[in-house]
């Protein structure tokens, strides 16, 4: 599988579900003065969840357009997967492992991608014990169900995928009812895994790939009207973000327009080049460690601040930009460290020695998270 050049819209659009997400949860920082501010600019920050979704939905079909098929295939597929996303996860989730039975049957389960269950409901089923861990959960989840597609459907993969996605989703109505394809709501099953991989929310990854096909498709059909397309997603998407008017990880919330907006970008810029902010660029090269690191930075700062003779609800902006300023340089070194460096050995020492140990590590391609 040889690498792909990286699409720019991609990259910027994980930059700014990084962002989003980062000001969602650091929202409460600016303190109770500047909260209506602060609330106003990312209260609506979640939803850059359903956004990577997508993005993920999208980067599988990408990735493997030229993709060895069968068994060999799948494996290859889920190492690579495994190589990219497990390292960083894991080590952050140990960190906060505590020393109780209890935290580290939690810690055990969240490695395992099983939600923590207990009285949360749909999307999250508990959370996982890093918080953001929940959505590793569908993802880890999404690519073995690829991987199997690829060992077992060979050049038929997609359509078996995005049909066992649909049953997934779908077959359950059959026997608990209809739910309206409500994330909150899913399907009542007594195991919270299954109630997990039932869960409506799956279908922001099947658009994702209906949209990487698409991609694939011939780069001329319809060119003329991605640029109008473009105009009618972008905004669409500001004025959801800024009102509200349509919000959660439902399709009828922000599923349908974090696709719409994946759609005509990534078709707009096979006709011509988008310039994207260079930041933005970097927190899209950045965004896995940003999306991992956050929760973790704040968890020390407010360990912190107390032997500062700060508190946490008096700081306000400034508190909020220290933050945000130090949680980028731990991902700035984390993504170097973790994610390349330790990725690149990785890679080499599993699939160059199997070629001879003549092919140089490749660059690693993007991960929806």
């Amino acid at each position: 599988m040889n690498p792909k050049p990286t699409i720019q819209s991609i990259q910027a659009l994980r930059g700014l579900a990084a962002l989003l997400v980062v000001g969602f949860h650091f929202r409460s920082i600016a303190g109770p003065a500047n909260q209506a501010l602060a609330d106003l600019l990312f209260s609506q920050g979640a939803i850059g969840v359903p956004l990577f979704f997508t993005i993920s939905g999208f980067i599988v079909v990408y990735i493997t357009e030229d993709h060895a098929q069968g068994l060999a295939g799948g494996r290859d597929f889920l190492v690579k997967r495994a190589c990219r996303v497990l390292p960083l996860y894991y080590l952050v989730t140990l960190g906060g492992a505590g020393s109780s039975w209890d935290s580290l049957y939690e810690t055990g389960r969240s490695m395992l991608f099983i939600p923590l269950g207990g009285t949360g409901g749909g999307p999250t089923y508990g959370y996982a014990r890093l918080f953001v861990g929940w959505t590793l959960n569908y993802e880890i989840f999404f690519y073995l169900l690829t991987g199997l597609c690829i060992v077992v459907a060979g050049r038929w993969r997609w359509q078996v995928l995005l049909a066992c996605l649909a049953a997934l989703v779908l077959a359950p109505a059959l026997y608990f009812g209809w739910n309206g394809l409500s994330t909150s709501a899913g399907y009542p099953f007594g195991n919270v895994y299954l109630a997990m991989i039932t869960n409506p929310i799956l279908l922001q990854f099947a658009l994702g790939v209906l949209i990487g096909l698409w991609h694939r498709a011939d780069p001329k059909r319809g060119m003329g009207y991605w640029g109008w397309g473009l105009a009618v997603a972008g905004p669409l998407f500001v004025w959801d973000y800024v009102t509200g008017r349509y919000n959660g990880h439902d399709l009828t919330g922000w599923g349908l327009i974090c696709a719409a907006l994946v759609l005509t970008l990534v078709m707009y810029e096979r006709q011509r080049a988008v310039r994207w902010p260079p930041f933005l660029l970097f927190l899209g090269t950045i965004s896995y460690s940003l999306y991992l690191m956050h929760e973790k930075v704040w968890f020390f700062c407010e360990r912190l601040l107390p032997r500062l003779g700060i508190a946490k609800d008096t700081g306000g902006w400034p508190l909020l930009i220290a933050v945000a300023i130090v949680t980028l340089l731990v991902s700035m070194v984390t993504h170097k460290y973790i994610e390349q460096k330790l990725l690149g050995w990785m890679r080499a020492k599993l699939f160059g020695a199997s070629r001879g140990g003549s092919e140089r590590p490749r660059q690693p391609a993007p991960a929806g998270l």
